[in-house]
């Protein structure tokens, strides 16, 4: 609509023409909101930054990943293979409470592409036909560095403890809240307007807190104005920020902004976490955020990572937040705060560095409506291309 409103005040205006951008998703572009998070800044058309917005603003989309047997968020995973899945180990711990069916591990698997690391989890499917959401929480964890280095906690008591560091964890509550947390001195939220906190080391620090935030990224600074002649000051603007961490859940095919999908009935779970989220600075490299403190308070040295070691543990109990285990990969073991994950057996994900990345051509929704809308707004001599949403471009 703003696109076909922008032509149509165009020809009102008796003017000669007008171009529509883009055309295609342009990976190497830049934006102030990750700039600081892409680098090197030359192998930025080497990786999809999918929390870029100047590169998706293509009417055809430079997907990530082949046109046939790439993952899609939808909770079928015909697409996956269980040649890479790490098989639960038996460690289900029995809470009694009835729920227990539907807390059971079944395998874990993880893949990536260009634009995202894919996570699957599936549960054993429940005899009650579906998962209750209420009694369970899912939890991923993801050691994307040093495993002597992160949070070795995932709740401050130590109900729940890693053998490796952890940086990020996904969480998923319910069949619709699915939140991205990063550990405390990791965050970065307010980089690049300098909203640097104490606990903010922008490097992945041995701890074992288990505190995690939201990710979150600020979009605009709040901000006043003084006038010149009074000497006061007025405010124009708020601080704006986005919770960037709080997934969609939905299908990517109805939903473009779908993060993750679940099938209540089946126990798929599929999820997709931009390289940006994870603080990927150039997954094509395997570089990735890790400060030294020589850039300055609004800048972030890299390092290079051997891959990501990914884990998964199901709680049970009732509330907003379960804190009890029942199942996990790798098999968990009993501690003096309650159990344990080894630092061994978790699905560690590596990958060769590429130099060409692999994607494919995918009409947006925007060229059928652009194809149905335009000929209202333009002269009739005009042709327009006509394409069905989801096919690969000519």
């Amino acid at each position: 609509p703003a696109v076909l409103r922008s032509v149509a005040a165009i020809a009102q205006s008796g003017l000669d023409g007008a171009f529509v951008f883009a055309i295609i998703d342009e990976w190497f572009k830049r934006a102030w909101v990750v700039e600081r998070v892409e680098q090197p800044a030359d192998q930025r058309r080497m990786w999809h930054n999918v929390m870029n917005p100047e590169q998706n603003y293509g009417l055809i989309a430079l997907a990530a990943g082949p046109a046939k047997g790439r993952v899609v968020i939808d909770g079928a995973d015909t697409e996956w293979t269980s040649a890479n899945a790490t098989a639960a180990a038996g460690s289900q711990q029995k809470l009694g409470d009835g729920h227990d069916d539907s807390r059971r591990l079944r395998d874990l698997s993880v893949r990536n592409n260009a634009a995202y690391l894919f996570v699957r989890v599936r549960l054993q499917p429940p005899a009650s036909g579906v998962i209750d959401w209420s009694k369970v929480d899912v939890v991923i964890a993801f050691d994307t560095i040093d495993p002597a280095r992160g949070d070795t906690r995932l709740d401050p008591a130590g109900a729940v403890g890693f053998g490796r560091g952890v940086e990020h964890i996904l969480r998923i509550h319910h069949g619709s809240d699915a939140q991205l947390l990063v550990d405390k001195p990791f965050d970065l939220y307010g980089l690049w307007h300098g909203f640097r906190e104490s606990y903010q080391k922008y490097r992945t620090t041995a701890n074992n807190a288990g505190e995690f935030l939201l990710v979150r990224t600020v979009t605009n600074a709040a901000y006043e104005v003084k006038d010149a002649k009074t000497g006061k000051w007025t405010a124009l603007g708020v601080l704006q920020d986005q919770e960037t961490g709080r997934f969609h859940v939905g299908n990517e095919l109805s939903d473009s902004h779908a993060n993750v999908a679940i099938d209540a009935k089946t126990g798929v779970i599929e999820a997709r976490i931009p390289w940006n989220l994870l603080h990927f600075t150039d997954p094509s490299t395997l570089t990735i955020v890790d400060d030294d403190g020589s850039a300055g308070a609004r800048h972030v040295t890299t390092t290079t990572t051997t891959g990501v070691a990914v884990a998964a543990v199901v709680l049970g109990g009732s509330g907003e937040e379960e804190s009890a285990l029942a199942d996990s990969i790798p098999a968990a073991s009993k501690t003096a705060t309650g159990f344990g994950l080894p630092a061994q057996g978790w699905v560690v994900h590596t990958w060769k560095p590429w130099v060409e990345p692999v994607y494919h051509e995918r009409v947006k929704p925007a060229v059928a409506a652009l194809g149905a809308g335009l000929p209202t707004v333009l002269p009739a001599s005009i042709a327009f291309p006509t394409a069905k949403s989801g096919e690969v471009a000519p």
